[in-house]
């Protein structure tokens, strides 16, 4: 027993809830890094634009990566990341969210032209064909 093997270890991949948990932790690295770069962090805490951005992120890494997550516990995580947290803070800051969501602010940036290429090929191309 000089050495152990662990070459097949490196093929091998998360799955169900692991995929998940660890999906969700980088989206949230990924989100918390780019927002640290903005400085004095602190004046935005209750912006509703800078709402709107995470929101908006969340939303392109879960379509982007084809995953289901619950958004708004990554948006809560995110922000705890960023800034120190009240209840009252989560409580502003999920109505501000909700009012983000009701109002259809929270953009999805490439998808909307995406799917209408997509669908538009799908008629063009069985007509073309003629089938």
């Amino acid at each position: 027993m000089d050495s152990l093997k662990t070459s097949e270890l490196n093929s091998m991949k998360f799955k169900g809830s692991m995929k998940q948990h660890i999906t969700d932790s980088n989206i949230v690295e990924w989100i918390v890094t780019k927002c640290k770069t903005i400085d004095n962090i602190e004046a935005i805490k209750y912006n509703v634009e800078f709402v709107v951005y995470i929101a908006s992120c969340i939303e392109v890494a879960c379509l982007e990566n084809k995953i289901k997550s619950d958004k708004l516990d990554i948006f809560i995580l995110v922000y705890e990341k960023i800034f120190e947290m009240s209840i009252q803070d989560k409580v502003v800051i999920t109505q501000m969210l909700s009012f983000v969501h009701q109002n259809k602010l929270i953009k999805s940036l490439k998808y909307p032209i995406y799917n209408f290429f997509k669908k538009s090929l799908k008629s063009i191309i069985p007509a073309f064909l003629g089938l």
